[in-house]
C-alpha cells in the first residue's frame, strides 16, 4: 500500500466520522409530554361533602378548559405551556 492510497483511506475515514458526528449532534430528542396533577384534600362525608363535590366538579371543568385552550383564564394574556397537560 503506497502513501497516496493510505492518505485517501484516512481522509475518507475522517470525513465519514465527521459526518456521523454532525448527524448525531443535530438530532433533536422527541418532546415528552408532561403531566401536571391538580388536587387537594376533600371531605368525603359529613356536612362539607356536597361542597367538596362542587369544588371537584369546578376543578375538572377548569382542567378541561386549560387543556383545550391553553389559557390560564379568559382575562389573562399568559398561556399555559403547550407540552404540559393537566
Amino acid at each position: 500500500m503506497n502513501k497516496k492510497s493510505l492518505a485517501i483511506m484516512i481522509s475518507a475515514i475522517v470525513i465519514v466520522l465527521l459526518l456521523i458526528i454532525i448527524y448525531v449532534t443535530t438530532i433533536k430528542p422527541p418532546k415528552v409530554a408532561k403531566t401536571l396533577y391538580i388536587g387537594g384534600t376533600q371531605s368525603l362525608t359529613g356536612p362539607f361533602a356536597e361542597d367538596s363535590a362542587a369544588v371537584l366538579a369546578a376543578i375538572e371543568d377548569y382542567v378541561a378548559y386549560v387543556n383545550d385552550t391553553k389559557n390560564l383564564a379568559p382575562w389573562r394574556k399568559e398561556k399555559f405551556p403547550a407540552d404540559v397537560k393537566l
